[in-house]
């Protein structure tokens, strides 16, 4: 038997539908070495004293689409905040084929980071894509997201992290929806 129970108007709660805190005792976030799609190599590490953004995909994923607009547009209204964008390039999709995609998409603020071994797929315990993960400045996951990201995640994230105030703006900049 399913319940389903309207408590009332709940569209102005900044809260996101799903969503989850992670433990009373976070711990650091996995890091491993990502290639770049020139070639060159990064790590999570890297990021270490920014709040990070951390978003697992494919180019064949319908949700995945449909939130990297909104991660281009808050990653150049904030390029304080990395945003990082983690894919396998051995899983149905190739180097040239994620560029071209980049392209398209017009995809210039976001980190790309390419895992074919998938270990940091499997270290954070990703079950489906999209998956997003936010990090303090300490490099600690704060929050996880299964689904598509969206600009009421955003707000409630960067809110309790104390990055955005309750009207969604960061470093006196809006790019954030209450």
């Amino acid at each position: 038997m399913l319940l389903i129970v309207n408590t009332g108007n709940t569209t102005h709660s900044t809260k996101p539908a799903v969503s989850s805190r992670l433990a009373a005792t976070p711990l650091p976030a996995p890091d491993d070495v990502l290639t770049k799609l020139d070639g060159g190599t990064f790590q999570l590490s890297d990021f270490l004293g920014k709040l990070v953004i951390v978003s697992f995909w494919a180019t064949w994923c319908p949700p995945c689409l449909e939130e990297m607009p909104l991660l281009q547009q808050l990653a150049a209204t904030h390029p304080e905040i990395p945003f990082v964008a983690i894919t396998d390039s051995d899983d149905g999709q190739t180097v040239e084929g994620i560029q071209k995609f980049m392209s398209e998409y017009g995809l210039t603020h976001l980190e790309f980071g390419l895992d074919p071994s998938r270990r940091l797929f499997n270290a954070f315990g990703v079950v489906s894509i999209p998956m997003t993960f936010v990090l303090d400045q300490a490099g600690v996951v704060r929050f996880r997201k299964l689904g598509t990201l969206t600009e009421k995640d955003m707000n409630f994230y960067m809110i309790e992290l104390g990055e955005a105030d309750s009207g969604g703006t960061i470093n006196g900049k809006k790019g954030v929806a209450p």
